[in-house]
């Protein structure tokens, strides 16, 4: 491979749940709501893993806003806890 080609990793909804460690449901949700970058092959669902690494970082857990009224709206630890896991996974492959 060189350079310029890139592989596309393409993943099932039931793959995403496991990558993000969400449920299923949620992510069959998530994708119906657009909230998720996906697309639909024959009717089934599938994501770009690329697409679903810059959500995270960008628009995702990741890139949140607070709810209005939270406590510590800077404070999240379960947003670096996800952030360290797809960094360990993405190191491991």
């Amino acid at each position: 491979m060189t350079g310029a080609q890139v592989e596309l990793e393409i993943l099932t909804p039931p793959e995403v749940a496991a990558y993000l460690r969400l449920g299923r449901s949620t992510i069959y949700r998530l994708l119906e709501r657009r909230e998720i970058p996906g697309y639909k092959v024959a009717g089934r669902w599938r994501c770009y893993r690329v697409e679903l690494d810059t959500w995270v970082r960008t628009s995702g857990p990741a890139g949140q806003q607070a709810h209005p009224g939270a406590k510590h709206p800077r404070h999240r630890p379960e947003r670096d806890s996800l952030l360290a896991d797809v960094d360990e996974l993405r190191n491991t492959q």
